[in-house]
Formats: C-alpha cells, structure tokens, sequence
C-alpha cells in the first residue's frame, strides 16, 4: 500500500513540473515566442519638443511586416484634443523594432494641468504582450503665448514695494495686490504671466520714495521672457524714486 501511496505522488509530481515547464516563456530570437513590448514604460513631453515615436519591440524577426494595434487605455485623462496619435505599428520584415509617431497640440491642453496619455498594444493572435505592454505619456499645460516672469529681490523695507502689469488699453492686467508686508527684509518674490502679444507697461512703486536699491538693501526687479530657445531679459531696475512706470512690447 506504502509502494503504491509512493508512486501516485511522484506520478502527480511529474505532472505538475511537466506543466509549468510547459507554461515558462523562452524569449529567444530563433526558438522563442513571439512578444512584444513598448521600449518604456514612461515618456515626459514637453512643448518644446511636441513630437515623438512610440517605439514597439518584439522578441522574434520574421519574414513579412507585422501590425500590431495601439489603443487608448480608459484610465488616460487626455483629452482626444490633446494629441494624434497613429493607430498601429509596423515592424518591418526582418527588423525587431518598429514604431508609430505622436503629436501633442499644446494649444488645447489647459496651461498648469497634469496629463496622462496611457496606450495599450493590443497582441496579434498567437502572441503575447510582456510587461511593458502600456506607455504613458505625461505632459504639462503651458503657455502656449508669451510666458513673462517678474522676479524682485527686496531691500531691507519691502512693505513699501507694489507694482502694476498693464496693457495697451490702460486695464491692469497683473499686480502686487498691494504691499509686501509679509516678505522678510532682503528675501524674494517671482510670479510667471501667460501675455497676448502687444504693448504693455510695467510700474513699481515705493512707498519712501528711495526706489528699492541702494541706501536700504541692493534690491532689484527682473522681468523676463522665457521660450524654448531660452530667457531674454525685458526690463531692469532698482534704483528709482517714487515711481518707474516703463513701456515695452511683447
């Protein structure tokens, strides 16, 4: 009875090692099965650089082009405004890689929001997807028109300081809300502005009337435009009097 208890379980052993053996994926370019993959799990895109590829690879060559779909996972928040994206991707007979383009139009994606385009590869029948079978893609809302920094190094009295952001027709568009009564002597302040071109004047105040450089503090104020290609400086200052009221264009 022992003899036969004994033989039953190396009988159901056998079978079970014989099974997953069966089940194990041998990633092989010659013998292996056919999988594929996204090259990343993640990609960040910017509005600099708005175009990319969705690269797709697999674990086999073969002898003709193959298809395989792309779809968008019902988790993405993107917008279908957002972006084009190319419905499938060709590996080319004999290649590993294959890849498929997409753009984003920033212009359409809300300036300051967080963004998350997530695409599936759908598997061809007879094959399998690996790990990396989803991409996201993330990106930002920006200002897609001017983006306008003002950056003010205080003195030692920054509650006098105010300043206006007005346009060509006379509306403020941007201020200070008031005095800086709540900044620390001789510490900082930046705010970014998202302007239409046109004609613009930019005024600081102080309220002692001995601008905010040199006898209390080396302060100072910045205003500047940032793109893709780097930052220029628009306008300058620190030492004035009372007021500086200056005109520039964007």
């Amino acid at each position: 009875m022992k003899n036969i208890f004994k033989i039953f379980t190396i009988a159901i052993l056998f079978a079970t090692f014989t099974s997953c053996e069966e089940d194990v994926v041998v990633f092989d370019a010659i013998n292996g099965q056919e999988a594929y993959s996204f090259s990343a799990e993640r990609k960040t895109i910017t509005n600099c650089d708005p175009n990319t590829t969705i690269t797709v690879e697999s674990t086999i060559k073969t002898n003709s082009d193959r298809t395989i779909n792309l779809s968008v996972d019902e988790t993405s928040n993107a917008s279908p405004s957002h972006y084009e994206l190319q419905s499938s991707v060709t590996i080319p007979a004999g290649e590993y890689i294959g890849s498929a383009d997409l753009s984003l139009n920033f212009d359409e994606v809300a300036p300051g929001s967080s963004n998350e385009l997530i695409i599936n590869l759908e598997n061809p029948s007879g094959t399998i997807i690996s790990a990396r079978g989803k991409q996201t893609i993330a990106y930002e809302g920006v200002c897609t028109l001017n983006s306008v920094r003002l950056d003010i190094a205080f003195d030692d009295y920054p509650e006098e300081t105010a300043w206006f952001l007005i346009d060509g027709s006379g509306q403020v568009v941007a201020d200070s809300g008031g005095s800086f009564g709540t900044y620390a002597d001789q510490t900082s302040y930046s705010e970014s502005f998202c302007l239409p071109s046109g004609s613009y004047t930019f005024e600081i105040y102080d309220q002692f009337g001995d601008g905010i450089c040199c006898a209390y503090g080396n302060g100072s104020y910045n205003l500047t435009l940032v793109t893709c290609e780097g930052e220029s400086n628009i306008l300058s200052g620190g030492e004035f009097g009372q007021l500086e009221s200056t005109p520039f264009d964007l």
